[in-house]
Order: C-alpha cells, then structure tokens, then sequence
C-alpha cells in the first residue's frame, strides 16, 4: 500500500503518486512537490448523471496524487517561483481539459 510505504519512509516522502491496474497497482513515493496540473474543462452537465457517477467510481480506484497532510499542516504550497518558500511549488499549470 502506497500510503504505508510513505509512512515508513520518514522525513523523505511528501505523498505519493498512485496508477490503478487490473490487479495491483503501481506507486511512485514523491520527495518534494515541484509543480501541478489541475484539470479545470470537466464539463457539468446535470442531465450526465450517470456519466458522473461512472466518472468518480473510476476515479476512486484510479489516478491518484496525494500529499501527507501533517507535512503541510499550517503552511501553504501556492506557487512561488522565487523558490524562497521551501516547500512551496514552482509552478501550477491549468490544463483546460477534463482528465480521463
């Protein structure tokens, strides 16, 4: 499990990075968070309910970046391409697309 394995690894990981598969899955330990995507042309059309909901089941088992939130408790991650915010990203990208 990706979340465990971060865990033991103290002080190092920040998050980590999770791609679902058929039987198992695949999990990158991340260090430090240098940059974002975010996916912001997700159409939302009430009358695609169910295309929704298809959506976020997938979603639940699938892609997945997550970062341990008692390593940003208090702080902030907004981009900061100064780099004299430490643990602040480099740079956040909007994609204008809808992530599938």
């Amino acid at each position: 499990d990706c979340a465990a394995a971060c865990d033991s690894k103290m002080g190092d990981c920040v998050g980590f990075s999770y791609f679902a598969r058929k039987k198992s899955g695949l999990c990158f330990l991340l260090g430090k968070f240098k940059s974002v995507t975010y996916y912001s042309g997700c159409k939302k059309d009430k009358k695609d309910k169910k295309e929704k909901k298809r959506r976020r089941r997938r979603a639940a088992g699938g892609t997945k970046c997550m970062a341990k939130f008692s390593m940003f408790e208090g702080t902030t991650l907004k981009p900061d391409p100064s780099g004299k915010c430490k643990q602040c990203m480099r740079k956040a990208s909007d994609a204008k697309k809808c992530f599938k």
